[in-house]
């Protein structure tokens, strides 16, 4: 799973590839994603809803069982909130 977080209102965009399998299959995993990211805003990370998410969901997807995804798109989004946080280098 990739992670691209832009500023916004709290949408959330899930691309899938088509290497997941038939449309009924890709859907599926959208629906997981989703849901791992309705979790995570509702109870651990609030502030996702100031932030607009494309994540795209790789082939590996099927194999792994939901904690897994949570575990992964927790995992994604500290690396992304400890980029936002860090300090931006002053211009010359």
């Amino acid at each position: 799973m990739t992670l691209r977080v832009l500023a916004g209102t709290g949408l959330v965009g899930i691309a899938t590839v088509r290497a997941l399998g038939s449309q009924p299959h890709r859907n599926r995993q959208r629906r997981r994603v989703h849901e791992a990211v309705r979790l995570a805003r509702a109870s651990t990370y609030p502030e996702l809803a100031a932030f607009d998410l494309v994540i795209s969901v790789r082939a590996t997807a099927p194999q792994a069982d939901f904690p897994t995804l949570q575990a992964e798109f927790a995992e994604l989004w500290e690396k992304v909130k400890a980029k936002l946080n860090a300090p931006s280098p002053e211009a010359p």
